[in-house]
Formats: structure tokens, sequence, C-alpha cells
């Protein structure tokens, strides 16, 4: 490279990555206990979920499945492929409803996505609900999108997929919200080995950088720091959720994510002034699907939540 640096020599940048990311694959394997060719690799979870719609959906013939309040993109590239998108809320209480998706499942079901923990609902689905979603779903994929899953120490489903019952079984997860490289954009898919070689036979070439894989790999050896921090983050989030409790603004619902979604009356002009006079982001959630009124904010470090904290407060004096 034109620039001398011995950090980008080392990652000798004037050459192609590797086409098959066989050491990024081997370590987001050992962390996560499948096999290194049980592991697809996208630049970011959104060019994860664009490639599962165009390899098994048919435009304007099939259809996905999706449980609102949820994350936007499925829709987003399900309309951009020409699939039409059928929507079978949660309950009230953010639950999964397994008899009411296993009757939306028709022959042109291709894919069902579950978010767990939801966004922006911050709840995981009980897994018993997921596998009966997995037992009804024989003609479609499952796809657990598991981006906030290293909050919820234990809760993941990847063991559904190691056990062999679910073929039809894809988990997503990313390296930007626990291990903070939302940046490098690395989005992960661990599903069987059938699946990942379609995948790998349709996927542009070289689509995760060198240096992404580099960073990835770097961060990957540092598992038990990461695991300390998300520890600090709970914490916070514990005492976050209490503080806006004590203002008796509204519901404060419980995570098992790296947020926090509460009621609060006017919640759009709130988020607002929040935005305006303490220069915090807080995202305002009340046009979705059963989160009239909400806002959701993203746990800090203690000083920036202290920030969003006062700005709350005054917002609703």
């Amino acid at each position: 490279p034109p620039v001398e640096d011995p950090e980008l020599e080392r990652l000798h940048l004037e050459r192609y990555p590797d086409p098959r990311y066989s050491k990024l694959r081997a370590a987001i394997g050992g962390l996560r206990g499948v096999a290194a060719d049980e592991v697809f690799l996208g630049n970011g979870s959104d060019e994860v979920i664009d490639m599962l719609i165009r390899v098994f959906c048919v435009p304007g013939v099939d259809s996905i499945v999706v449980c609102p309040p949820t994350y936007s993109m499925y829709g987003v590239f399900a309309t951009f492929c020409d699939v039409s998108v059928v929507e079978v809320p949660l309950t009230s209480d953010f639950e999964l409803r397994p008899e009411a998706v296993a009757a939306a499942l028709t022959p042109q079901t291709k894919l069902v996505f579950l978010c767990s923990p939801g966004n922006p609902t911050g709840k995981l689905l009980a897994c018993s609900d997921i596998e009966a979603v997995l037992a009804a779903s024989t003609g479609a994929v499952v796809v657990v999108d598991e981006a906030y899953i290293d909050f919820a120490e234990g809760a993941s489903v990847v063991p559904l997929l190691r056990s062999g019952r679910y073929p039809n079984l894809v988990v997503m997860q990313t390296l930007s919200k626990a291990w903070g490289l939302a940046g490098a954009r690395l989005g992960m898919l661990l599903a069987s080995r059938q699946i990942v070689e379609i995948l790998n036979k349709v996927r542009a070439p070289f689509n995760v950088s060198s240096l992404t894989e580099d960073v990835a790999i770097r961060a990957l050896g540092q598992a038990a720091t990461v695991a300390c921090h998300v520890q600090q983050l709970l914490s916070e989030r514990q005492s976050v959720a209490a503080a806006i409790e004590g203002l008796a603004l509204g519901r404060v619902f419980s995570s098992d994510a790296n947020f926090v979604l509460f009621r609060v009356k006017n919640a759009k002009e709130v988020c607002e002034a929040i935005a305006k006079d303490g220069k915090v982001v807080a995202r305002y959630r009340g046009s979705m699907p059963l989160c009239e009124d909400t806002i959701r904010v993203t746990i800090g470090t203690y000083a920036e939540n202290e920030q969003f904290l006062a700005a709350l407060r005054k917002a609703t004096q």
C-alpha cells in the first residue's frame, strides 16, 4: 500500500482476502460450538437477511412471515425483492404466538423471521415457542436473529442447531452489539452445511474485507474481556430501568438486550426534547405495532446514562 504502516503491511492489503475466510470462520465456530463450515459471513447482518430472501424466495410468488414489533429490515428487503410479508404480531407482552404463526404458513412461505431478544422489545422469545414454530415450519426456513444474544447468557438457540433436529433452523448473530464492532460490518449466520454452501455459491466474492477479518479475529480472542464489559452494562441497565421506573412515567419493559423500552405520555415530543436539550439519542418507537408511546434508549457508560436521565427528567417535568 502507498501508506507506510507496519500494521497495514502485516495485513498484506495489496492482496485479496482469503475467499473462504477460513481463520475467521474457525474462530467463530470455536466460540459458538459449531463447525467452521456451518458458519456463513456477511457484510453486516443486513446483507445476510437480503441474501436469505434472494436465495429462498421467488419474486412475486413467495412470502415471509415476521412477528411485529420487530426489526424492520426483514420487511424492507422482502419488499425490495417483490416478496410478500405476512405479519403475525406478538402478544401484548411481546411473546411469540406459535399457533398463529403455524396458521399463517402456506406452501408459498419460505422464511420465518424471529428476533430474540427482540428489537425493539428487548425480550427473549421462549425456546419452547421457537421449537414449536420450527416443528410447524416444515416447508420453510426459520431464521432466529440473535443480534443481542450476548446480553442474555445461556439463552441462544444454537444448541438446537447443534442437535441436528431442525435442519430448517438458521441463527443470525453479529459483532456489532456486545463486541462493539458495528463499524467493522460483520454479520454471522450459523446453519447446516447445506444452507451455508448454497449461500456461499451466490454471495459476492470478498464480501468481508481483510481489515474486518483481522479485527474480528483479534476481538474474538478477547471473549473474557467482552464478557466483563457485558456484566458492567447489565448492571447499568438495571440502574437505568430503576431510575425510569422511579419517575412513574409509564411501563418500563424488562429487557434481555443492551437497551430499555419504556412508555411515556407524548413519547415523540419527549424524545425530541431529549435530543435537543440533552444531546442524547433516544429512539421513538411509538409508530410500531404494540409500541404506542414508547421510547427505546441504548445503555451507555455511567456518565452517558446520567446525561440521558437528566434530559428525561427535564423533558417530563
